[in-house]
This record gives structure tokens, C-alpha cells and sequence, in this order.
């Protein structure tokens, strides 16, 4: 249930990671692998990434890392569906040997979540720790969720297709109109 979820994560300690299993489901970047992937149309065959960006001295990150391997293994067993091509992959980067790179990518506060989409960053999250297992569920279903129907369309799309359709319609009509002229 739900509950015994939040339960587990909030009784985990700094000690839980020594029993953590190595990561299957997350990459480790680092700044010579982040800018072929992340930063990368299709960048390491995926289309999106999702990276965590965090300080791996810090329990609140160390939390994380469970909860981002988990949500990791849902999204990439929800949407990776075809064979050489990933539609989403999850990262992290550890800011305390990667700092530059954290502050390349405009990484403020730990942890923080950063989307990117062919290549560009798209969104970023700030985590507050006691509030992260919530935060990061909702956000990614934001995201994400969109990625499992299509691309969300904009207003502007919409826009543009009604006027389409009404150019189309009033060139049938001027049409009709013509065609019963000449027969009269």
C-alpha cells in the first residue's frame, strides 16, 4: 500500500545504503559522459533524460537514490518499449566531484531533478527532502505521463490547426459557390 511505501522511506538510515544493490536501472554521469547523453539529441539512445543532480555525502541524496532507482524501474518498464531505442533514461551526477557541471546546469540546491528532451534541458525540480518521494512521483507523472499518450500539443497548435480547417472549409465553399454560378 501507499502507506507502507512512505513508511519505508521514512525510516531509512545512512546505514541503508550499505545493503543498496548497484544501480540497474540509473547511469552515472559524469562531465566527459554528460554531454553525449543528456545534452545529445538521442543522446545514448534515448530520447529523454531524467538527472538527478546531487551531493553523494549528503543523506537527503542518499535517499534519493532509492527512490529515483524505483522510479527509474517504472518509467523505463513503462515506456522503453521498443528495441534500440529508449524513449526515457534516468541519470545521476554526483556534485561533489562533478561541481562544475552542477554549476553548468544551474544546480543551486540538492537534490535536483533536470529533464532534458533532444538534448535540451526542458525543466528542472528543487527538492525539499522531507517532501521528495511525493514531489518527485507527481512531477515525473507530469512529465512522463505525457511522453506514454504522445506530445502534449499547445494552444498555439490548436490554434493553428482551427485555422486550417476554416481555410479549408471557406475554400470548399467559394468553390460550391462558383460552380452553382456558372450553371445559372
Amino acid at each position: 500500500s501507499v502507506g507502507a511505501e512512505v513508511l519505508e522511506i521514512n525510516s531509512w538510515t545512512p546505514e541503508d545504503t550499505a545493503i543498496l544493490p548497484p544501480s540497474r536501472h540509473t547511469s552515472t554521469l559524469n562531465s566527459l559522459l554528460f554531454s553525449g547523453n543528456a545534452r545529445t539529441a538521442m543522446g545514448g539512445g534515448a530520447e529523454q533524460w531524467m538527472v538527478a543532480f546531487c551531493a553523494s555525502w549528503w543523506e537527503p541524496c542518499e535517499e534519493l537514490h532509492v527512490i529515483f532507482e524505483q522510479l527509474a524501474a517504472k518509467w523505463q518498464g513503462k515506456l522503453n518499449t521498443q528495441d534500440f531505442i529508449a524513449k526515457v533514461r534516468f541519470a545521476t551526477v554526483d556534485c561533489a566531484t562533478d561541481k562544475v557541471l552542477c554549476n553548468e546546469e544551474h544546480v543551486a540546491v540538492y537534490p535536483t531533478i533536470s529533464y532534458y528532451k533532444d538534448g535540451q534541458q526542458i525543466r528542472q525540480l528543487q527538492l525539499h527532502p522531507k517532501r521528495m518521494k511525493d514531489r518527485l512521483k507527481t512531477w515525473s507523472e507530469e512529465i512522463l505521463g505525457a511522453s506514454k499518450s504522445g506530445p502534449v500539443r499547445s494552444a498555439d497548435a490548436d490554434y493553428t490547426v482551427d485555422m486550417v480547417l476554416l481555410a479549408l472549409a471557406l475554400c470548399i465553399v467559394l468553390r460550391l459557390l462558383v460552380a452553382g454560378s456558372q450553371k445559372a
